[in-house]
């Protein structure tokens, strides 16, 4: 099917049921997963677009009617922003490496496109300064953030690329010059200079996951988690929230543009959840005047905190709620929830949802999708504290340490290993003590989350699950994840470099394949004595995979490296060798490729 064309326009028939208002969705819209991601409103409030990233479609959303039409207009939409001043609607296409550009109009799918800008590869998200003049693309993998200018006709002008040292998930806005990004993995935030094309700074708060950005007044708000990497994953230490924090956080905006302030003198941040029940994985927040919205994407909820008394309420909605449009009345939430293809329709006066909108027909739940839904539900953990994609974010790494019985024992914390690619790289745990990948899921299961009578919330598929058969489907679904490009790959550049092919001898030569076997996902199936050996006296590691190791910020078992460089000159890895100049820097441009 080609892109631009319309689907289908189905007129639905609106239901009660159970006191919801729901829109039942005929068989004449295409049986497939959608998985939204984005949400907006149209500028009569009256239509509701959704962007789809599994199936690359545009859904429009008649609120009045519930009329659903769906529009394939891409490849994996990812998110939506509009251009003020402007009759226009973005919508970012992470596959194609494309910001689509729309209009609304009064036709069957409710858009007209008007043209397709390429944008650097993998971008995610995008924000457009309140002049209309400037959009700030967030490019993940590419790690770089794409100015696009518009000329006074409306045309896009040059594109301005800045390389950042971190994989950015979410931008925003400041003023109309200054955009800030958000890390997806760590807790970086970088400040680019969109007038004058320029990195201005880059900083590091102690959080993780920061998966949304929101100005709110004078302050920058972020949702993100913090990881305790003293605390152990026992119970106890679960139960309190201090092994793994869910938070909010404010930064004066004045604060964020000042390069010479420390962020974390400054923030202000407010705890979500208490002791008995946890509030795993917050996604999306928004400032309202009275309070704030956040959704809670592991618990399947919308929070709601009272900025006066901090106090929390909790509307359930579907099945993980990862973005939120509000009416411009701040009555209505519309909550986007990506793994039951639904928006929840929040009245936010009573704090209750009046509407479930199903976006069309989806396949019966299989061993992939029941494990994707276990792999992003904090229900797997001990009072909803965490999810597996708490520590292992979208499949990858929090670039964090972990103090978990993977090798063995508690009292000295583990690099959070990727799973991109996890299937190929066994056997598993940092001892190497699992030869098969169910195992190893079971035991996090058991060991790390506490996994008790998990149950899918109401409304999604699989009902009970038991142990083995839970770490079943989560071994399917991890075995779906692929590796990520190499970061030089993603930003297009050529692989058959000299220094590449000179650092592939080097590779050999100097003993890296008995460990990394290039023909076996550069791993092995052993154990080896590296020369680091931790607190406990483990001193026999399972090596890690080299394959995509560009885009991990921390690198060794106890994260000590922050670079290839780091591995091979400051702790002269492996075994105490030091190497040539000229050796080193072909090892590593060699590495960086992979």
């Amino acid at each position: 099917m080609r892109r631009g064309q319309t689907i289908i326009g189905m007129r639905t028939l609106l239901l009660v049921i159970g006191g919801l208002v729901s829109n039942a969705v005929a068989d004449t819209l295409p049986v497939m997963h959608r998985r939204p991601a984005a949400a907006l409103l149209s500028s009569d409030e009256a239509r509701l677009y959704v962007a789809n990233q599994r199936s690359g479609t545009l859904s429009t959303v008649d609120l009045q009617s519930g009329m659903v039409t769906e529009r394939q207009i891409g490849q994996q939409l990812t998110a939506l922003t509009r251009r003020p001043r402007a009759d226009e609607i973005i919508a970012v296409d992470f596959a194609a490496g494309e910001l689509i550009v729309f209009s609304e109009s009064n036709d069957a799918s409710g858009i007209e496109l008007r043209k397709r800008v390429e944008t650097t590869s993998w971008p995610v998200s995008a924000a457009v300064s309140d002049d209309g003049e400037r959009c700030c693309v967030a490019s993940l993998w590419s790690r770089r953030a794409t100015i696009h200018s518009w000329t006074e006709t409306g045309d896009t002008g040059r594109a301005a690329v800045i390389d950042l040292p971190f994989a950015p998930r979410t931008v925003t806005f400041t003023d109309e010059r200054h955009a800030v990004l958000g890390d997806s993995f760590g807790g970086r935030i970088a400040v680019v200079d969109c007038v004058a094309e320029q990195l201005v700074s880059v900083r590091e708060l102690p959080i993780h996951n920061i998966r949304s950005l929101a100005v709110d007044g004078n302050d920058l708000l972020l949702s993100h988690q913090v990881l305790n990497s003293a605390a152990r994953t026992e119970s106890e230490h679960i139960h309190w929230g201090v092994l793994m924090q869910n938070e909010i956080t404010a930064l004066p905006i004045a604060a964020v543009l000042d390069a010479e302030v420390a962020l974390d003198s400054v923030r202000r941040s407010v705890s979500l959840g208490s002791a008995g029940s946890g509030a795993g994985d917050p996604q999306a927040i928004t400032g309202l005047s009275d309070r704030l919205l956040v959704s809670l994407g592991g618990t399947d909820e919308l929070a709601l905190i009272d900025r006066v008394g901090v106090r929390e309420a909790r509307v359930p909605v579907g099945a993980r709620p990862v973005a939120v449009a509000v009416n411009r009345q701040s009555s209505r939430a519309f909550v986007v929830n990506e793994l039951s293809d639904s928006i929840s329709v929040v009245d936010l006066s009573r704090n209750e949802v009046v509407k479930e909108l199903v976006l069309g027909p989806r396949p019966a739940a299989g061993s992939v999708e029941r494990g994707e839904r276990a792999f992003f539900s904090s229900q797997l953990s001990l009072e909803n504290w965490m999810s597996c994609h708490s520590c292992h974010t979208d499949g990858h790494t929090n670039n964090q340490l972990a103090d978990t019985l993977g090798d063995g024992s508690y009292g000295d914390a583990k690099r959070v290993p990727s799973l991109l690619g996890v299937w190929a790289t066994g056997p598993w745990a940092w001892n190497g003590k699992h030869s098969v990948l169910t195992s190893q899921v079971a035991a996090s299961l058991q060991n790390t989350m506490h996994t008790r009578d998990y149950r899918l919330s109401a409304g999604a598929e699989g009902g009970d699950a038991e142990p083995l058969a839970l770490a079943a489907d989560l071994a399917a679904y991890l075995t779906t994840l692929r590796r990520p490009p190499s970061i030089s790959s993603a930003r297009l550049m050529d692989n058959s470099a000299d220094g590449a092919r000179d650092g592939a001898v080097v590779f050999e030569s100097r003993g890296c394949a008995t460990c990394h076997d290039p023909f076996t996902s550069l791993t092995t199936d052993g154990v080896f004595d590296v020369g680091l050996p931790d607190r406990n006296g483990l001193k026999d590691f399972n090596p890690p995979s080299l394959g995509a190791v560009s885009q991990r910020d921390r690198l060794l078992h106890d994260g000590r490296a922050r670079s290839i460089e780091d591995v091979l000159s400051k702790y002269s890895h492996p075994n105490g060798q030091k190497l040539p100049v000229d050796e080193q820097q072909a090892l590593i441009d060699y590495l960086e490729r992979q």
